[in-house]
């Protein structure tokens, strides 16, 4: 077995060594490019979440000429101010329109001082009238911003984003509405890029450029001018990974272009940036490759050695067993998976011996418990000789009812403690009968039972003494309440069904109220008893698990009319399978 074992490794692993050599080369740049990508969409993608955070709060801030303020109904609301001068109700060097520009001048030095990476804010009302910060670092042409407003009014957007290729800065110019949506002016805010700048070159990996762009086409931010020669297509997606070539070679283009953000970003990093250090990674692979194999061969022998001497111990332990000998245990040795294989074995070993001594325990336990059970059944004999003997005592007696309630107690008292789980409609109905003609004593001829049975009906199956069950709770629920005199009537029909058998039991007494009604059917259907509803859940438990859905009881009552309990069960006869 040594042998077999060294010789199939030697087969399996030298000669293909240098195959294995060759191959896991390429692999290992597939997968080093594969890391690589993986990792650079991670960056972008998350750099690309900073990017449309840091803009999304500069929209923020220009929005807030809309929301500053609003609660205030005064000169000092900014969009009162322009609402009145977009009307021309603002008389030119009066105090009100000094006060009013003064309000504006205010407010740009405020949104200067709130973000370091403004250069300058302006104003642009609908009147044609421009306001600007007074640390301003440039002042814009009013044509220049007229030409930009009439870009962001026929985009029909709230704003936009301009920038002239290799100029800074970045203009975000976005609307200023009244609460009607009456389009008052523009905000414009002039954007250093040192910001931007810093949050991408942080991210950038050597040789690599990091493009942001607006609306997918616009370079907002392009150091090398990268996007004018290399532009591509993006499409809405989170993020993605292309092989592209241009004309410097290769190319790895990463790109996210999220559909519910008007920013991208794309990543260019050229393929031969990542295969610079491959040649001397191949030669120590090769190198190191052949060294193990030599090494593996020596290893590999002594281990089919290690391997071979135990696993004959287990098979000769295993041999005893088959002739018998239970007891066999193997020494283990070591920690290995031989070890677990010899521990295995001893621990089935001893399964086995403790699995034959419990199946002899198991049957000598069987045997006495059904001692037991026939001794049990002498007590019932006992009571129904009992009942027999006051039946008789009672006729002697000419006492007809009690003898009556004697022959219908043990009636019942037999079909309780006999095996049998299932009987026939008519049984059942008979044993209905036994129980009811006790009621009947007990209410003193005021009880009234009608009762209509279905011949087609009678032999279907039902659970023994599911009926009386029913019929306990018209007494316990429906009946005791009522004061006296009083008088009860219950009605129980059973007709054949389209899928078998249904009997309904009516009564006329107290009813159930709606909640108590919602309740009791909840827990039929999760088949879960509570409170004084044990009887009818065990019968409906006790049909679903014989037979399943659709079968089972189904409730309805009203308050001081009564209730009818409807039982389901199939035509199933006595001797046929369900």
């Amino acid at each position: 077995m040594v042998k077999r074992l060294l010789g199939t490794y030697i087969l399996l692993i030298v000669l293909p060594t240098l195959l294995v050599s060759s191959v896991a080369y390429y692999l290992f740049k597939q997968s080093m490019e594969k890391e690589v990508s993986v990792s650079i969409e991670r960056t972008v993608r998350l750099l690309n979440s900073e990017v449309d955070a840091y803009f999304t709060d500069l929209v923020r801030l220009a929005a807030s000429v809309m929301t500053e303020d609003t609660q205030l109904d005064d000169d000092r609301n900014l969009l009162r101010i322009l609402k009145l001068r977009a009307a021309g109700q603002t008389v030119p060097g009066s105090m009100d329109a000094y006060m009013q520009a003064q309000r504006i001048d205010h407010y740009l030095n405020d949104l200067l001082n709130q973000k370091r990476d403004l250069d300058s804010v302006y104003l642009y009302t609908a009147s044609g009238e421009l306001f600007a910060s007074h640390r301003s670092d440039e002042r814009i042409d009013r044509a220049r911003l007229a030409e930009m407003e009439g870009r962001l009014r026929a985009s029909g957007r709230e704003w936009i984003v301009e920038k002239e290729a290799g100029k800074e800065p970045i203009y975000l110019i976005r609307k200023v509405n009244d609460p009607s949506h009456r389009f008052l002016g523009s905000i414009v805010l002039s954007i250093g890029t040192e910001g931007l700048e810093g949050m991408i070159e942080g991210a950038e990996l050597p040789r690599q450029d990091i493009i942001a762009l607006w609306d997918r086409r616009l370079p907002v931010y392009d150091k090398t001018g990268r996007w004018k020669d290399d532009a591509f297509e993006l499409s809405p997606v989170r993020i993605r990974s292309l092989n592209l070539p241009f004309e410097q070679g290769g190319t790895l283009v990463t790109y996210a272009s999220p559909q519910q953000s008007e920013w991208s970003l794309a990543a260019y990093l050229p393929y031969s940036a990542l295969t610079e250090n491959m040649r001397a990674v191949r030669f120590w692979m090769l190198a190191a490759g052949a060294l193990c194999v030599l090494f593996s061969i020596l290893v590999a022998y002594m281990l089919a050695l290690g391997i071979v001497k135990p696993i004959q111990s287990v098979r000769n332990a295993m041999r005893k067993m088959e002739k018998g000998f239970f007891h066999t245990r193997v020494k283990v040795r070591g920690k290995d998976e031989a070890a677990e294989l010899a521990q295995g074995f001893n621990s089935m070993s001893g399964q086995l011996q403790t699995l034959i001594d419990h199946v002899y325990l198991s049957d000598l336990a069987h045997k006495e418990a059904e001692l037991r059970a026939l001794h049990a059944q002498i007590n019932p004999h006992f009571l129904y000789n009992t009942l027999e003997a006051i039946s008789m005592v009672a006729e002697m007696q000419r006492s007809s009812e009690a003898a009556e309630m004697a022959r219908a107690l043990g009636v019942l008292f037999r079909a309780a403690t006999e095996f049998e789980t299932l009987v026939p409609i008519r049984t059942e109905i008979m044993l209905l009968k036994q129980y009811l003609l006790l009621q009947e004593i007990r209410f003193d001829g005021t009880l009234r039972v009608y009762w209509e049975v279905a011949a087609g009906a009678e032999g279907a199956l039902v659970p023994k003494l599911s009926l009386q069950t029913i019929v306990e709770n018209c007494f316990k629920h429906g009946f005791a309440p009522l004061k006296a005199p009083r008088s009860a009537t219950i009605r129980v029909r059973v007709c054949a069904a389209d899928q078998g058998a249904s009997i309904e039991i009516v009564d006329d007494g107290t009813g159930i109220g709606n909640e108590r009604l919602h309740e009791l059917n909840r827990l039929l259907q999760i088949g879960a008893s509570g409170g004084d509803s044990v009887g009818l859940v065990n019968v409906h438990n006790r049909i679903r698990l014989q037979w399943g859905q659709p079968y089972g009881i189904e409730l309805s009552s009203q308050p001081n009319i009564g209730t009818v309990v409807r039982l389901n069960v199939p035509g199933e006869r006595r001797g046929e399978s369900a």
